[in-house]
């Protein structure tokens, strides 16, 4: 239990590090959160909290122009929650970033499609500045969702 305890204050230390905006040891933190609470089995409580953890350690690779890392860490989110429609979002982001086209960010393990859920997700994923992107501008070119 101490051991929960303590792996979940070190997941809102790294959450608040990254607001502050050190990302070198808010990346730490949350690589230090996702080891351990990946060994600890049955942890269900803590579940939202590790999809959010790969979500803004993608963030972090994504900010320091990481994109192989960015999307390895946003499609671990997606593994750990399959409807977490930022995660879909930002991976598509970086496949932006590099020019690729929406259909090239489509894994063999996603079970929704990751273009319409982000297209849908977008008014409300990121309120108060929290995913660190821009979505309206990413989505400027193409038609606005209803």
């Amino acid at each position: 239990m101490a051991l929960e305890r303590s792996n979940m204050d070190t997941y809102y230390r790294a959450k608040e590090l990254y607001v502050q905006g050190n990302l070198t040891e808010s990346h730490k933190l949350l690589t230090n959160f996702i080891e351990t609470q990946r060994g600890i089995s049955g942890n269900a409580p803590a579940a939202a909290e590790l999809t959010d953890a790969f979500n803004t350690r993608g963030h972090i690779h994504y900010r320091w122009v990481d994109f192989d890392e960015a999307i390895l860490d946003y499609s671990e989110a997606i593994k750990l929650d399959p409807k977490f429609a930022v995660a879909y979002y930002n991976r598509g982001q970086v496949h932006y970033r590099l020019g690729k086209s929406p259909e090239e960010d489509v894994n063999p393990g996603d079970r929704i499609r990751p273009v319409s859920i982000a297209i849908k997700a977008w008014p409300y994923a990121c309120t108060a500045n929290q995913c660190g992107v821009n979505i309206p501008h990413v989505l400027s070119d193409r038609a606005t969702p209803n």
